[in-house]
């Protein structure tokens, strides 16, 4: 159904994917022949998936006829993300009827930070509670932060090395321990950065404004440096979180993907 492409002809396809080009991770990896591309005819395409890590990016007209053999070449565990929203119903109707699988929807929110000011992030700005502090991620920092909270510098990055080379990011710190990070996700590319941001997950560092905090000091990197931070929000408490910052909605969308069961 689907011929692998050589990485050398990368750009004599790029222009397939569409609203696909205007994500940062997909021009990222694409650009950086990162990932997989197959097209379905490799002289006159229809239908294109690119993959990269845990994603897979996929374009082409809606086709009933066609989806279900499609469909049955993606791979369990990547987040599936379709540009033409008519393919929803489709993805929905074959996955969900499929046995053997857990089948997930997850619906985000994309914001744009055009409305982003540090006029208002100064206004924001709370006293951190004693004993815990801010500091811009160092060599030193980044080693020393848990797997949950970098789970992506690996994943993206590779290595510590290569995020600060290629990243950004602030941490609170509790005494030395790094407890919240925000930080740029895939490494800056065309002078986007998509934000990251992690807790540790003990209650104690809840609800203590230290999401904010590290968000604003990001923010206000990005503006000063002439980044334009990208929010993509997957939970309400996310949504909420770029709301207050000053990020306005900009597009709902869907991403699927599902599990097999064991």
């Amino acid at each position: 159904m689907f011929e692998v492409v050589e990485k050398k002809n990368y750009g004599n396809y790029k222009g397939i994917f569409g609203k696909h080009k205007s994500v940062s991770i997909f021009n990222y990896a694409f650009d950086n022949k990162l990932g997989k591309l197959e097209l379905d005819n490799l002289d006159e395409p229809e239908y294109a998936k690119y993959s990269f890590a845990n994603f897979m990016f996929f374009t082409g007209k809606t086709d009933k006829n066609k989806a279900k053999k499609m469909f049955a070449t993606f791979p369990p565990k990547v987040a599936i993300i379709v540009e033409d929203k008519d393919w929803y119903q489709l993805i929905e109707d074959y996955f969900s009827s499929k046995k053997g699988i857990r089948f997930i929807q997850q619906e985000r929110v994309n914001f744009s930070s055009d409305s982003l000011t540090k006029e208002h992030l100064d206004s924001l700005k709370k006293p951190l509670p004693e004993g815990y502090h801010m500091k811009k991620v160092t060599k030193e920092i980044v080693e020393n932060i848990s797997p949950s909270l970098k789970y992506h510098i690996q994943l993206f990055f590779g290595s510590d090395d290569s995020f600060l080379e290629k990243g950004v990011g602030f941490c609170i710190l509790d005494s030395e321990k790094p407890i919240c990070m925000a930080s740029s996700f895939i490494p800056i590319y065309k002078n986007k950065l998509e934000i990251e941001i992690d807790t540790e997950d003990d209650p104690k560092y809840r609800r203590k404004g230290f999401a904010t905090a590290a968000c604003i000091a990001l923010l206000e990197f990005c503006l000063e440096n002439n980044l334009t931070p990208e929010w993509d929000a997957q939970n309400e408490a996310s949504v909420g979180l770029a709301k207050k910052l000053g990020y306005t909605e900009k597009e709902k969308w869907k991403l699927f993907y599902y599990i097999e069961n064991k």
